[in-house]
């Protein structure tokens, strides 16, 4: 058996960077293979749709480069491809300046697309309104009004993250062309993209696009700096990396032999990094950098920063000798450690302070009334569902009569203000839907009774708060050509529909009918669990007398805010960047999280004052059934768990434990 080497990965791990001047077609598969890399298997008819769609939209406008616009969206879903993102994110890309830029709407994109790829481009839509550069006049504001920018972004985007995604490759590829700018645009946009965008990367863990906008903003902020690194870098890129593969290849040696199962990575730092290593690097006139004298240090920075790392030896080893000296008390935090002497001479003097476990007195925990709730589905909810499913699989069919409200008409429009035709006001084979509300106020009723194969002149007027502003107020008049006129017609509530569907085990519409009411049963049962264990352990704390103790609030608080974090991260969003862009900070997030935190501490205090009580053990069959559980939960090895909880298997027993003594509760309920 061969060893397996340890090889780095440096700075080509970039984003996918398309050439420029290429023809969108070929753009366009390019972005086709880089899907599919991912998701072989995945439909891609929504992204053609999409395409067709952008690129009939965007027809006749340009790019400063002076390529055709839909190079743009194309080479930002490239960019979302290559972070792996979804198939309606991917969309969402190829439209995101529609609505913006061209007469579509919302309310278009949600026929033609859904509901998710229209909230991304809604999401987007919003940001690009948010003024990110002040002039000169503002510059005393400018860091209150970034701040609140980005609470504004971060508000925009708070139903889905992947509205963020799509503006940072929106920013990646408008800083890859930034040379078509002007200087004066350059430097703006760079010092933007270096200020905002790139933090919001880095906090959203994007590490290869967060590299590339550090690097281009540097370009175009600091040429000389960016030149003179490129070129010295690039002499010694070769000596760089095999140095950093040394040190790989040592470090991965020890862990082997230390019996360690793990991967190490290294990679040599990009020009951004390094010029801002070298430029917050401590410089004394006189001596050379790692070689100035402590006392000089002393003297420009003061004593005290070399009396951390002492301090950090000395309290653990102190406190640990104090906390053995003391007997029968159950200590429920971690000390609060204050300083009050540490100076050069003088006796290091901390004190420690910590809180106790408060007491509990437990009520009549048996025989705790809780209602029941009953799940019933009734026949009313599955037709309502099942209604939803005959909209979802409706056809629309050509009729020879005037078109209605509800109807689908295909039209060409060109749109003209004052006699002058306007970007973005034409179009050809588009489909509306009358009495959608999707175009302009008046723009559909017009078209009511209209035949196919005829010419209307509509004729409205721009809304005041029109989102181009050089429209808003305005009359326009509309030249508009119907060729088609088409009518919603939902399936019959039969066989063949469930069998449309396509539901495994579904062939008649009574399976699909069970299946329906299987659904809406699953979904109240977990309803009356949950409502039936907020009622137990609300019961359970409401009977039982708990002393406060604010360190187990606190600490509560700051485990709930773990989880909040968790939650995030998930979501591809970290903890700091939700604090940034909703202007909360900790004490706000924890003063909305008190009553809960609160009913938690206490909750956990009578389950543990319970399993005292009723003498409650954790067996050790109990103990590897969790264990279990755990490791088929994340598909890990038994083993491999039973490791990771070794020193920690208290946090096992306690979840254990808890269990059992709600159990009893639950077990001497009054009937």
């Amino acid at each position: 058996m061969t060893e397996e080497k340890n090889e780095v990965i440096f700075d080509d791990d970039k984003i996918s960077k398309s050439e420029e001047f290429v023809n969108p077609d070929e753009l366009y598969q390019e972005l086709i293979r880089c899907v599919q890399k991912y998701h072989p298997s995945d439909d891609i008819s929504m992204i053609e749709k999409a395409y067709k769609v952008a690129s009939e939209a965007h027809k006749n406008q340009f790019r400063k480069s002076g390529e055709p616009y839909i190079i743009h969206p194309l080479n930002v879903a490239i960019i979302l491809a290559d972070l792996k993102l979804d198939k309606e994110t991917i969309v969402a890309g190829i439209l995101h300046d529609v609505v913006e830029d061209t007469v579509m709407t919302e309310d278009d994109l949600r026929r033609e697309f859904g509901d998710d790829v229209a909230l991304l481009v809604d999401g987007v839509t919003k940001l690009e309104k948010i003024p990110l550069s002040g002039n000169g006049e503002q510059s005393d504001a400018k860091l209150e009004m970034q701040a609140e920018n980005l609470r504004k972004m971060f508000l925009a985007m708070a139903k889905d993250i992947r509205v963020i995604m799509i503006k940072l490759a929106d920013r990646l590829h408008n800083m890859r062309t930034l040379k078509y700018k002007t200087p004066e645009s350059q430097q703006r946009i760079a010092k933007e993209t270096l200020e905002i965008y790139c933090p919001i990367a880095q906090r959203l863990g994007i590490s290869k696009l967060k590299i590339e906008l550090d690097d281009l903003s540097l370009k175009y902020l600091e040429p000389d700096i960016y030149y003179d690194l490129v070129d010295k870098i690039a002499v010694r890129k070769s000596v760089r990396e095999k140095y950093i593969q040394g040190i790989v290849d040592e470090v991965s040696e020890h862990i082997k032999n230390a019996g360690i199962d793990a991967k190490v990575d290294g990679r040599v730092k990009h020009f951004f990094s390094i010029y801002k290593k070298m430029k917050n690097q401590i410089s004394i006139p006189g001596f050379r950098k790692g070689k100035v004298p402590q006392a000089m240090v002393e003297k420009m920075y003061g004593a005290g920063m070399f009396y951390e790392d002492a301090a950090n030896i000395v309290i653990p080893e102190e406190y640990d000798k104090a906390l053995a000296e003391v007997k029968d008390i159950k200590i429920t935090s971690q000390p609060a450690i204050d300083v009050t002497q540490m100076e050069k001479g003088k006796d290091f003097i901390f004190t420690a302070e910590v809180a106790t476990k408060p007491e509990v007195t437990l009520g009549q925990y048996k025989g705790i009334e809780v209602p029941e709730n009953k799940v019933e589905v009734t026949d009313e909810e599955i037709e309502a569902e099942l209604k939803k499913v005959q909209e979802q699989n409706a056809r629309e069919i050509t009729v020879d009569r005037p078109a209605e409200n509800g109807d689908t008409v295909v039209i060409d429009f060109e749109g003209s203000v004052d006699g002058e035709v306007f970007e973005g006001g034409t179009a050809e084979n588009h489909p509306l839907v009358l009495g959608s509300g999707s175009f302009i106020p008046g723009f559909e009723d017009q078209l009511v009774g209209a035949t196919a194969d005829s010419d209307v002149e509509v004729n409205v007027t721009f809304p005041e708060d029109y989102q181009a502003t050089e429209l808003a107020g305005k009359e326009a008049t509309f030249k508009v050509t119907v060729h088609e006129i088409k009518e919603k017609v939902l399936p019959e509530a039969d066989d063949e529909l469930a069998k449309d569907v396509n539901i495994e085990g579904v062939e008649t519409l009574d399976q699909l009918k069970d299946h329906i009411k299987a659904q809406l049963k699953s979904q109240k049962e977990n309803e009356v669990e949950n409502k039936f264990f907020s009622d137990l352990t609300q019961a359970l704390i409401e009977c039982c007398k708990v002393e406060d103790s604010e360190a187990l609030l606190n600490s509560e608080l700051d485990t709930m805010l773990r989880e909040v974090e968790m939650n995030l991260q998930q979501q591809g969003l970290s903890f700091e960047l939700y604090e940034q862009f909703t202007g909360k900070n900790k004490d706000a997030i924890k003063a909305d999280l008190t009553d809960q935190a609160k009913d938690r501490v206490k909750l956990n205090l009578i389950l543990a004052a319970i399993v005292e009580a009723e003498n409650i053990e954790v067996t050790d069959e109990e103990r590897n059934s969790e264990l279990e559980t755990i490791a088929n939960t994340y598909n890990r090895d038994l083993e491999e768990i039973k490791q990771i909880f070794a020193q920690n298997m208290y946090q096992i027993d306690a979840d254990i434990l808890n269990r059992k003594a709600l159990d009893v509760v639950k077990e001497n309920l009054k009937k």
